[in-house]
């Protein structure tokens, strides 16, 4: 077996983990990114608002699943969607920060079990890891881009 069989074999392996349910059982994964999005983008944004587009192309979403996602999140009354008032093409995506209990209970247990895997793991280890994943992301990011 090549590295690079063994490096897509183990990150196969990390991404079903990842995405498996146990993980974020309380809400669908594309609706959690979003909310995640929402919650820590928007706020270094400087005040600029967020819209569906922008959401695709942070996420690599189509524009049918994100709909039918922000369908979803607006239902469970996560979110609100506001039209500019300079430009009525423009439609704001905004949290709910009354209604986010769903959101955060999963934030708070994902953020345990990763600090439990830090402590197993151990806390220079998952730096180093955290360092070498935004790296590689960087690198795959330019290789996928420029095909």
């Amino acid at each position: 077996m090549t590295n690079s069989e063994k490096f897509l074999e183990a990150w196969l392996q990390l991404t079903t983990i990842i995405n498996n349910e146990r993980l974020s059982s309380d809400l669908p994964y594309n609706e959690s990114m979003i909310c995640n999005i929402l919650f820590h983008v928007a706020r270094v944004r400087n005040g600029k608002k967020i819209t569906a587009t922008d959401l695709c192309q942070m996420m690599q979403m189509k524009k049918s699943q994100m709909n039918r996602t922000l369908v979803n999140l607006e239902k469970k009354g996560m979110i609100t969607r506001t039209k500019s008032e300079k430009d009525r093409r423009f439609i704001y995506i905004d949290l709910n920060h009354d209604n986010m209990e769903v959101y955060e209970k999963q934030h708070e247990k994902i953020l345990k079990q990763i600090d439990y895997m830090s402590e197993k793991y151990g806390e220079d280890k998952m730096l180093e890891l955290m360092y070498m994943l935004k790296e590689f992301t960087l690198v795959a990011q330019e290789v996928l881009e420029n095909g």
